[in-house]
């Protein structure tokens, strides 16, 4: 008995050897890096959502109809991701996002157990491949073509009548030496398109070449490349100011008007309807609703939801606005 004990000393040594070598030491190198690979991954998801969210709440530049619209190019959204989301961990968000990332600010945990960087920012590509994007929607583009044709047909219309004039004024003038018809400019008088954004359809795409290792085979020649995509559609109106102005004042409000002939009239109905507002004292009460503060000729109510700072009232519980 005592002769088997000690030909058996040693051996659970060397099985652990044995082991160590083939399966420990690999799995201790092997399960970190597979743990930043998934994080690289990760963070090219995450950067190509945040790619496509960002680039519908910036325009590329401050439309006709605005001169307060936010606006950040899609370059600088392009860099502003490479800093936030492939730069070191400890990295604050600011404006200076927008300037170039070094490879010594990439995150320090995407390097191999020999301290190389996995990843280079010459190797990384966060971009709008496609643009800004025609929503997809067949009711978008018949839109497009039905305002395109007004707006043409309007402005000849106009500028015509404008030549006319002005030849009016030049044979008036070279008879009686005087212009009759105050000289009006060309220009276009309708621009309904302008007035619409169609490009709601965004798509981001974030590429990283991940470094090989050397010293370990199979990494040594994997090539490994990440590939993440992102996209939004968006198709929403937006009143573009409503807080604090008569309803008939909105941004929206006034795109709506070039739809409605009627609205030509609103001027001078409204002064015909001040004798059924205040200060008058009788018929405000007989006729509240032809006030020029309830029936506003040619109003198309775009605002599901009134101000905050309207209250309804809500008898037994049901709220209502007038």
């Amino acid at each position: 008995m005592m002769l088997s004990i000690k030909k058996q000393q040693g051996q659970a040594i060397a099985e652990f050897n044995v082991t160590a070598a083939f399966l420990l030491v690999p799995l201790f190198i092997l399960i970190p890096l597979l743990g930043k690979y998934i994080d690289m991954k990760h963070s090219s998801i995450q950067a190509a959502r945040y790619m496509a969210w960002e680039r519908t709440v910036w325009f590329e530049k401050a439309p006709k109809y605005s001169s307060t619209a936010a606006v950040k190019s899609a370059s600088v959204i392009e860099k502003e991701t490479l800093s936030r989301f492939f730069g070191n961990s400890d990295r604050q968000i600011s404006s200076a996002d927008k300037n170039t990332l070094d490879d010594d600010e990439v995150n320090l945990l995407w390097k191999d157990n020999g301290g190389r960087n996995l990843v280079e920012v010459s190797n990384v590509s966060a971009l709008f491949p496609y643009g800004d994007e025609e929503v997809p929607s067949k009711a978008y583009k018949a839109f497009d073509a039905t305002t395109n044709i007004i707006d043409t047909v309007a402005n000849a219309l106009w500028n015509g009548l404008v030549d006319g004039m002005n030849r009016f004024n030049n044979i008036m003038n070279s008879l009686i030496g005087v212009k009759p018809i105050k000289p009006v400019p060309p220009k276009n008088l309708v621009d309904i398109t302008g007035k619409f954004h169609f490009e709601g359809y965004y798509r981001s795409e974030v590429t990283m070449d991940i470094n090989n290792i050397p010293y370990l085979d199979v990494f040594d020649s994997l090539d490994l490349q990440m590939v993440s995509r992102g996209a939004v559609l968006t198709d929403a109106w937006y009143p573009a100011g409503n807080e604090g102005k008569q309803k008939q004042d909105t941004m929206f409000a006034k795109w709506t008007d070039s739809f409605v002939p009627v609205v030509l009239a609103r001027e001078p109905l409204s002064k015909a309807q001040d004798v059924f507002s205040e200060p008058y004292s009788i018929l405000p009460a007989l006729a509240p609703e032809l006030a020029n503060d309830k029936l506003i000729f040619g109003y198309v109510d775009t605002d599901p939801v009134r101000d905050s700072s309207e209250i309804p009232e809500c008898p037994k519980g049901v709220c209502s606005f007038d």
